[in-house]
């Protein structure tokens, strides 16, 4: 057991690494680069860091069909013992909230949903982003469940 302890113990450092490199990657604009490194960390060693990431980047490259498969992973509602991934994990929740608002909302003017979004789906993600220990991610979700929650909402169904 000693022995997997230490492999498991190497594996999350090593994807530790890899996520800080991926995000600085980000920061600096290489996408291409930060979903590299989000996938390689990801497949070492899982958790929401590496899909939050790869979520963000395919946003920013305006393919929103992968933003979603990535922070919907992303998004798992899975407590984990590393604070910054169940912050990724809310930041991500949030994030998918926000796609699918846009969605919903566009729904209301007449646009065709391929994504067949759910309102409360969506409510239930802001929700989850809330739990946040960000004030202003917790602020930013508050509103847009108003948004959500009160905009005609007999026309959501």
């Amino acid at each position: 057991f000693k022995m997997i302890r230490k492999i498991f113990k190497m594996s999350k450092n090593q994807s530790k690494a890899l996520l800080d490199s991926a995000n600085q990657s980000l920061r600096d604009g290489d996408l291409e680069e930060a979903i590299h490194l989000a996938l390689e960390s990801y497949e070492l060693y899982g958790g929401p860091g590496g899909p939050y990431i790869l979520g963000h980047s395919f946003l920013l490259l305006e393919n929103k069909d992968k933003a979603i498969e990535w922070y919907k992973l992303a998004s798992k509602d899975i407590e984990h013992d590393d604070n910054s991934m169940n912050e990724a994990r809310n930041i991500a929740c949030f994030n998918l909230a926000e796609i699918y608002k846009n969605i919903l909302l566009s729904r209301i003017n007449g646009e065709e949903d391929k994504y067949n979004i759910g309102v409360h789906e969506t409510l239930d993600l802001y929700k989850r982003s809330m739990k946040s220990n960000n004030e202003q991610l917790k602020n930013a979700a508050s509103k847009s469940y108003t948004i959500v929650d009160t905009a005609h909402p007999f026309k959501w169904d």
